[in-house]
């Protein structure tokens, strides 16, 4: 099985994710997410056969930390509302 031995680039994707989120955090913010990007890439290379999709593996933890962050924050609409149900018949 061929492996790419390409090196990852991981400044491209913190360049990516820095305009993915410009508007809603400041490039500051988002370098912050460079933890998540790090904690994955020593996670994942070790048992990287094919790296090829080492960058999109690596991107996810930190695009998914900085959209809830956003959520939270109110900056972005979550994509699915979030519906309280409360029902009265069964307090009863």
């Amino acid at each position: 099985m061929p492996t790419s031995l390409a090196p990852v680039p991981y400044d491209e994707l913190l360049n990516d994710l820095a305009y993915s989120y410009e508007g809603v955090f400041s490039r500051e913010t988002v370098a912050a997410a460079a933890a998540a990007v790090a904690e994955a890439c020593t996670l994942l290379e070790p048992r990287a056969a094919v790296r090829t999709h080492l960058p999109v593996l690596v991107a996810r933890p930190a695009r998914e930390q900085l959209m809830s962050a956003a959520q939270a924050e109110g900056r972005i609409a979550k994509k699915v509302p979030e519906l309280d149900v409360v029902r009265d018949d069964i307090l009863d």
